[in-house]
């Protein structure tokens, strides 16, 4: 078996594989097979056999409708009913007909053909016997067509009809033998199936057997020489040789070949390893020189430090004070600019209400004259009112004088009078209250002239207020752009001393480091002497010739 041996586990592991997947295909090729086999066997028994009989059913239930019909036309009352029935009887044959034609065509048996064919020729004899029939019932010989019915045709019926019992016989004996073929291909079948699945489990006994010992022995043979070397005396001499040629061989020859190199760096490490506890020993000394004078490096940027923040301090809170003066500075101008605001929009208000005091002098202006020309109606209508109360004075004088005849006429002149009355007494009150809105206008306008006169004054005032507040304004913003260059001044001091600050801190956090590095390199010196010394006793153990 030193083939297998040799073989790689591609094809270790390949072989069988391809070996299970050709058995899964055979079986799966033959399984497809029957389920084709079954398919097939299906399709001619629900295709063909089972429709063929179903035609002949049909055909046997149509002929015996053609044969009631024709009975029912020999006992017909009326030549309407006998046309009838004569009209079902041709239906139900033609139908009988062609079913049979159509289940010798499904069936596709030549046998059943000939039947069709037989059965064909025996209903065109009944039919020619139908024909005499017929032609003696129209004669009237009805006794004779009944004879002849239940004589030569009821015979010729029962040969045809016999025709469609042998077509349903065959239709039976077809599937019988199809269930006997189906029954025959289940056995084949489950027989090659058995016989491939045997095969097949005998395969995976095989591999089961073979497959682990020629890949199991190898590795516990290389794990109890690893093993071997790990727990002994550290003997690198020691080789696997294996002789085999697949990967685990090649495995065990790349071992071979890292112990070689491995016995070959030991040996020089163990050389390295006495040097280096020599320089471990030095380097431990010179260590614990560079700490000390990195402590007294360290005390001494922390003094600088130490002074730097204070003169930060003090530039700090000076920056501070000036940017406050700067703040109120910057608020005091924005104060002044909303005052000068407040300022501008008070002058467009008092403008706003001059001119409003001038539409309200032009109103009272139109109401005076309007005023004016009522006080001229009223005097037109107390004229007329005057003039109505002497017409009514004259007509209540004429009425006295006619008497009896005037006395309504009277009356009327009498209501007259008293209505031009009143219309004087109103129209007087009407002219005192216009009197009175014209004064009162009067006195309206020149109060708006006045308002408008203070109005004016107070635009000047507060314009005049607005300059004053610029000037002071730009005085503020003067002293804000002033306390702005000496904050920004103080500010960039700041930086300086805090950029020197963050400088010396640095540099006294490097000493820090520097010490602290310096304490773990002489603590990693006297850690490494150590480890040389036990390295060195290390590599002791190691046999490397």
């Amino acid at each position: 078996m030193r083939w297998l041996r040799d073989l790689s586990f591609r094809w270790k592991l390949g072989v069988p594989v391809a070996v299970l997947t050709l058995i899964l295909v055979v079986v799966a090729g033959l399984s497809m097979s029957l389920l084709g086999t079954f398919a097939h066997d299906a399709r001619i028994y629900s295709g063909e056999l089972m429709p063929g009989g179903s035609r002949v059913l049909e055909a046997d239930r149509d002929l015996h409708q053609s044969l009631i019909a024709q009975r029912r036309a020999l006992q017909a009352g009326n030549a309407q009913e006998r046309k009838e029935q004569r009209a079902v009887q041709a239906e139900n044959l033609t139908q009988a007909r062609e079913r049979v034609a159509r289940a010798a065509e499904l069936l596709g048996d030549p046998r059943a053909a000939k039947l069709a064919a037989q059965f064909d020729k025996e209903i065109d004899r009944w039919a020619e016997i139908n024909s005499r029939v017929r032609s003696l019932v129209d004669d009237g010989r009805v006794d004779e067509a009944v004879q002849l019915a239940s004589g030569d045709g009821a015979e010729q019926f029962d040969t045809a009809r016999n025709q469609l019992d042998q077509m349903t016989g065959r239709v039976n004996d077809m599937a019988a033998e199809l269930s006997a073929q189906v029954e025959a291909d289940a056995v084949s079948s489950r027989i090659t199936l058995t016989t491939a699945l045997l095969i097949g489990l005998a395969v995976c006994v095989a591999i089961l057997i073979v497959l682990p010992r020629s890949v199991l022995k190898p590795l516990q043979a290389m794990s109890a020489r690893v093993e071997d070397l790990s727990s002994g005396e550290g003997d690198l001499t020691i080789r696997l040789a294996n002789p085999a040629r697949d990967e685990i061989g090649r495995l065990s020859d790349r071992i071979d070949d890292f112990l070689g190199t491995l016995n070959e760096m030991v040996s020089r490490a163990a050389d390295t390893t006495k040097q280096l506890s020599s320089a471990a020993e030095e380097l431990a000394s010179t260590s614990r020189e560079t700490q000390s004078n990195v402590d007294a490096q360290h005390d001494a940027t922390d003094q600088v430090g130490t002074a730097t923040n204070e003169m930060t301090a003090t530039v700090q809170e000076v920056a501070r004070n000036v940017g406050e003066a700067a703040e109120s500075a910057g608020e005091a101008t924005r104060e002044a600019n909303d005052m000068a605001a407040t300022m501008e929009r008070t002058v467009t208000t008092v403008e706003e209400l001059a001119r409003q005091l001038d539409r309200t002098g032009e109103g009272v202006s139109r109401l005076t004259a309007d005023a004016e020309q009522i006080g001229t109606v009223l005097d037109v209508i107390n004229a007329v009112a005057e003039q109505t109360n002497l017409l009514a004075l004259n007509a209540a004088i004429e009425a006295a004088r006619a008497g009896e005849h005037g006395r309504g006429f009277a009356v009327v002149a009498e209501e007259v009078r008293t209505l031009a009355t009143r219309t004087q007494d109103s129209t007087n009150e009407i002219r005192d209250i216009i009197e009175r809105v014209q004064s009162g206008a009067r006195e309206s306008s020149q109060l708006m002239e006045t308002g408008r006169q203070q109005s004016g004054e107070t635009v000047t005032m507060v314009r005049g207020c607005g300059e004053q507040l610029e000037t002071v304004t730009a005085g503020i913003q003067s002293i804000s752009d002033m306390t702005s260059q000496i904050a920004s001044a103080a500010e960039e001091q700041s930086s300086t001393i805090e950029e020197i600050n963050r400088n010396i801190t640095e540099i006294s956090e490097i000493s820090g480091r520097t010490a602290t590095g310096a304490g773990q390199v002489s603590t990693a010196s006297d850690e490494l002497a150590r480890l040389a010394s036990e390295l060195e006793g290390l590599m002791g153990r190691f046999r490397t010739g």
